[in-house]
């Protein structure tokens, strides 16, 4: 492992030397943690998190013929490190630099590009993101060395990192969705669009991804997709405020 420094600005690995971790000189790096909404890495606060906002995560699933792109609501987890507690695994990541801080392993997901002839340079900046889903023992650790925000303003900036307003609405959509089925119950009468009367819910078939109203005595069978969330959730008493992570 190679301990960086403020001054380290890099790497070099393999005999030929073509593989390159191109390090920006930092004294601190604002390091990130991204967890789906739900999960124990979301619900992690620490008295050294310098910031919580909310994300929208992109994953892709399966292989071959059966691979998919998943989108998840998720959080943005913000610390602040001393470049000093992060030690850099000489390996070729490919886009991801492979590293150690306080004993435990964590990667992060940086830009590379190929270079010639026959190499690769990875970046490394002063803000690093952190694999998403990395197992929670490692951003404890990372915590523990991290430093508080007041500590640090003087040597990074936290220009840029306000939520995007695109990503919180896009966030929000996909939580009232998560949490009106969660919550949604036989015998709820509800609207489920603007543009529709009040019905009362009659089953929810999850399998097949469709909520059956009574209309007026008659049943319909509504996809999820065709379903407004937000409406729903309103009528549930799910409100914004309690889905923003804090």
């Amino acid at each position: 492992m190679i301990q960086l420094t403020p001054d380290t600005s890099e790497i070099r690995i393999g005999e030929a030397e073509n593989y390159v971790i191109k390090v920006l000189p930092a004294r601190y790096r604002l390091v990130v943690f991204s967890y789906a909404y739900g999960t124990a890495g979301f619900r992690f606060r620490h008295p050294n998190l310098v910031k919580v906002q909310p994300a929208v995560l992109y994953y892709v699933t399966g292989r071959d013929k059966r691979k998919r792109c998943v989108t998840k609501p998720g959080v943005d987890l913000y610390f602040v490190v001393p470049s000093e507690a992060i030690s850099v695994e000489p390996k070729a990541g490919y886009s991801y630099v492979h590293a150690s801080v306080n004993g435990q392993p964590i990667t992060f997901d940086v830009t590379g590009c190929s270079t010639l002839p026959k190499g690769w340079t990875d970046y490394l900046t002063d803000r690093c993101s952190v694999c998403v889903g990395t197992p929670v023992k490692a951003m404890k650790a990372v915590a523990e060395v991290a430093i508080p925000r007041t500590m640090a303003e003087d040597y990074i900036s936290f220009d840029g990192i306000d939520p995007d307003p695109n990503v919180v609405s896009e966030y929000l959509a996909l939580v009232r969705e998560i949490e009106g089925k969660k919550r949604l119950r036989p015998g709820h009468k509800v609207r489920p669009r603007a543009d529709m009367g009040q019905g009362e819910v009659l089953g929810i078939d999850k399998k097949r991804r469709h909520v059956i109203f009574n209309y007026n005595g008659q049943m319909a069978r509504l996809p999820y997709r065709v379903l407004d969330w937000q409406n729903i959730s309103q009528q549930l008493g799910i409100y914004d405020a309690e889905l923003l992570p804090a």
